[in-house]
């Protein structure tokens, strides 16, 4: 998951607009700055960084990198911090860390509905739905 930082302020967990990305600042050639649009996603950074807030009208300007150790390999970034949070991957989507259906106890990894798979003949959808939530599904059935 990516960490979000800015620069001088304490973080805010709730959930918001996530950030967008919108060019990239490629000076690479250490000659001259190339701006291209942005082909890569805050999701596939580990840390970003609001270097200026409204460094022009509802642009700001990102620091994005994946090793604290060495940011030489980061990339700055025009976009928009929105409210500082980044969207999953589809990958963290599918995968919750709590039951979807109690809400209290730890998620399994994906498996088939019992309960769709059954009823609906619907061998297709995935819940991450606990053991006893599970067991409970079943004895519905």
């Amino acid at each position: 998951m990516t960490k979000t930082i800015v620069l001088g302020e304490q973080p805010d967990s709730s959930y918001k607009k996530p950030i967008e990305f919108f060019s990239t600042l490629d000076v690479s050639d250490h000659s001259d700055v190339d701006v291209s649009v942005s082909t890569t996603k805050p999701n596939q950074w580990n840390y970003i960084e609001c270097i200026c807030k409204n460094y022009a009208p509802n642009i700001d300007l990102l620091f994005a990198y994946n090793n604290v150790g060495d940011r030489g390999e980061g990339i700055l970034v025009i976009g928009r911090w929105n409210d500082g949070v980044v969207e999953n991957t589809l990958e963290e989507k599918t995968h919750k860390t709590l039951c979807e259906s109690c809400l209290h106890n730890n998620a399994c990894e994906p498996h088939t509905c019992p309960y769709k798979s059954d009823i609906h003949n619907d061998n297709e959808t995935l819940c991450n739905c606990c053991d006893e939530c599970e067991r409970e599904c079943c004895m519905d059935i």
